[in-house]
């Protein structure tokens, strides 16, 4: 496939929807650039040994729509060539009300993240009204 093809639709695709996104491949590599990727999720979340142990489980294990181990909605879709799955798209990265920032403060002390940065970023993730989002089960016990 095209990779430059496939970047432009999920950078549509991210834009239409305000969804993050980003389509990795069986080994987890990411085969595009992330669209619309957070700061809460990329810089600190993933920035954290532990936060990024625990997202790549997620990314690894979840499937359709889910909450990740950082309490964001997630989605996970398999690319399947040929009866095949060669990888996947992610994404998601956002809110389903607005978040109890004292939870995310102690999420924060266990990745080893400084909690008020942690905040700050957790505020410009964008919050779903409940109507988009279908209230998916936890994928990270």
């Amino acid at each position: 496939m095209d990779l430059s093809k496939l970047q432009k639709i999920q950078d549509d695709f991210s834009n239409a929807t305000g969804l993050a996104a980003i389509a990795v491949g069986m080994d987890g590599e990411y085969l595009t650039t992330g669209s619309n990727f957070t700061d809460f999720c990329m810089k600190y979340t993933r920035g954290s040994e532990e936060g990024n142990r625990r997202c790549v489980k997620c990314d690894n294990e979840c499937t359709g729509t889910y909450f990740c181990h950082a309490g964001l909605m997630d989605f996970s879709v398999d690319i399947v060539v040929d009866g095949e799955k060669v990888g996947a798209i992610i994404g998601g990265q956002v809110l389903p009300e607005q978040p109890d920032e004292d939870k995310f403060r102690e999420t924060a002390k266990e990745l080893g993240i400084d909690p008020e940065a942690y905040i700050q970023a957790l505020r410009q993730v964008p919050v779903s009204t409940e109507k988009k989002s279908a209230q998916p089960p936890i994928c990270w016990e």
